[in-house]
């Protein structure tokens, strides 16, 4: 049995009508990404559970999923605020813009190449996502996902370029 590399790609916001459908909160702008999902671990109160993803499909710009054994509306709602972890291999390319937290938990330089730290998280805000960094003096750092702030974003080379000038951080 080979190891495959999974990634959390999102959280169940909610119950989609009465048979057992879930929205999905995805953290990938690109919901593209999951029309290959086939299985899906859900992490709710330190319990995980597997399930065989039966169908994806959009409603607006939320991902609606149905997950096997889930189906009925009250079986949904117990999964809200799930995590959801997804294999890696069956999530399509990042396509322009969306990505991941874990595919880019890599460097983070200022836009004049100083190394100064890493992404170690990422914060849902309803204007624009935050990148988390942890620098190597050991603080957190917030750094706004907007073109004012963020120069490079690289999947392939898990690095992130930033312009922190703006924000008086860093001259």
């Amino acid at each position: 049995m080979t190891d495959r590399a999974r990634l959390l790609i999102g959280k169940i916001s909610g119950a989609f009508g009465v048979k057992g459908e879930l929205k999905l909160y995805h953290y990938s702008g690109d919901s593209e990404r999951l029309e290959n999902l086939r299985e899906a671990r859900c992490l709710i109160k330190n319990r995980e559970c597997d399930f065989k993803v039966l169908s994806v499909r959009m409603q607006k710009k939320t991902p609606i999923i149905r997950l096997e054994g889930i189906e009925d509306r009250n079986a949904a709602e117990s999964l809200v605020g799930a995590e959801v972890f997804a294999y890696r291999d069956e999530l399509a390319p990042a396509d322009g813009e969306g990505f991941f937290v874990e595919e880019i938990m890599g460097a983070v330089f200022t836009d004049r190449g100083r190394d100064i730290g890493v992404v170690s998280g990422f914060v849902d805000n309803p204007a624009h996502g935050i990148l988390e960094v942890e620098t190597h003096a050991g603080e957190k750092l917030l750094i706004p996902l907007v073109d004012s702030f963020i120069r490079v974003l690289s999947v392939e080379e898990k690095k992130v370029e930033a312009d922190l000038t703006d924000m008086g951080l860093m001259s």
